[in-house]
Formats: C-alpha cells, structure tokens, sequence
C-alpha cells in the first residue's frame, strides 16, 4: 500500500462518498506523544512508516482526551466519517487489504461499507442544537425519551447525553479564546457556571481551560471539522 502520493485533498478530488467528513493528512519525522481530542467521529487511518510498516485501521469513538504515541518517519492519511456513521469494519478492512486505498477514495466505493442512515443524522442534529436536555429533544423528535434513549443507543453505541454532552463542550472550548468573559461563556452555552464548564472541559479533554488556552496543537484539534 503506498499512500506517500496522496494527498487529503486528492482524497477530496476524488471521493464522492455521503459517509465521508472530511480527510486529513499527518507527517510525523520524529518520535513523540500527542493527545487526540474527542471529536464524536470515527476515521478510517492509513498509515506507513518509512516504507517498512504499513497499516491500515479504524479508530475508536473517543470519549476524552486519548494520549497517544506517534512513531518517526510516519505518514498518516485519515478518512474522517460523520457522527453516527454505521461500519462494517471487518468487511471495510478486508477490502482494502485485497483492493488498495486508492480505490476505496474512488467515487461513492466508501459507502458500500459505511452507512449514515437520514434518520440518525436528525437525531444528533437535534442533540446538537443547544435544546439543553435530552427530554427536550425527544419532544422536538416526537418520540418519547425512553424510545429517544433506545434508539439513539442503538444507532451509534452511545446514549443521547454522551452526544448532547460533547457538542456542548466542543462548542464551548472554541469560544474560548474570543470571549472575555467565561462565566458568561458559561452561561450562554448551557453550563449551571464557570465552574461547570471547567469541569468539563477537563473531564473531556483531560486539560484545565487555562492548559487548552495555551497548546496550540489542541487549538488545531478544535478546529477540525466534527460534531459540535
């Protein structure tokens, strides 16, 4: 598998697929750690190491701040998937074992192993939207919270205040910077407090706002296409 050539926006070029976000490349030349931020995402990594080890894999739903350590000479090339997208990972990964990376980003090929059925995307829509509670959803939904609670545990391996919970965060700490006022942030994004939102923000990305503040690497995280 050789994805040295290829370039995330290649992959865009060329990959029609619905169930595709977004794609992103990393070179890493040295040893080092990194902490990957939940994003309410799964990706799709191709990855090599200098010509010698290459791998292909699918990462897990993150659920906090995930420390992880990248080898040297590694180049990554990663298909992010929408929220609540439904793989077949076995099969994905035994296809591109036999057909090559390259013709996984050829047309719509993704979404023959990769699902976001339309009644799943209103869902977290709605969990997303900044209703304050799960109840609250549900009666914008029309369901119950119970059937709301079922239905979204089912889809996506998660219940409705995991995703109601990160998009909150999420859209909390990329205010940061611009407000002058966190109690106020606080507030306008749903929190009891400042004190809430500090909690948070290091129960999900394992750093206090003053540490996310100050680690740009987080800060281009954030930035990134994702759930929120």
């Amino acid at each position: 598998m050789e994805i040295a050539a290829t370039s995330a926006e290649e992959c865009a070029a060329t990959c029609t697929a619905e169930s595709a976000l977004d794609f992103w490349r990393y070179s890493s030349p040295f040893e080092h750690d990194a902490v990957i931020l939940p994003d309410g995402c799964r990706d799709l990594i191709l990855s090599e190491q200098a010509g010698r080890s290459r791998r292909w894999f699918i990462s897990d739903l993150g659920h906090r701040g995930e420390r992880v350590w990248l080898s040297g000479d590694t180049e990554t090339l990663g298909i992010r998937l929408k929220p609540g997208v439904q793989i077949d990972d076995a099969l994905l990964l035994t296809w591109i074992s036999e057909n090559g990376p390259s013709a996984l980003m050829a047309g719509s090929v993704l979404d023959e192993f990769c699902r976001l059925h339309a009644s799943t995307k209103e869902i977290l829509d709605c969990l997303k939207s900044g209703l304050g509670s799960v109840g609250g959803a549900a009666a914008r939904l029309g369901v119950s919270t119970r059937t709301l609670q079922r239905e979204v545990q089912k889809r996506t391996g998660e219940s409705p205040f995991f995703w109601m919970s990160l998009a909150r965060v999420r859209r909390a700490a990329r205010r940061l910077r611009g407000d002058p006022n966190p109690a106020e942030l606080a507030i306008s994004c749903g929190y009891a407090d400042q004190a809430h939102l500090c909690r948070d923000i290091k129960r999900w990305f394992g750093v206090t706002p003053k540490g996310l503040l100050h680690d740009e690497t987080l800060w281009r995280q954030l930035d990134q296409t994702g759930y929120a």
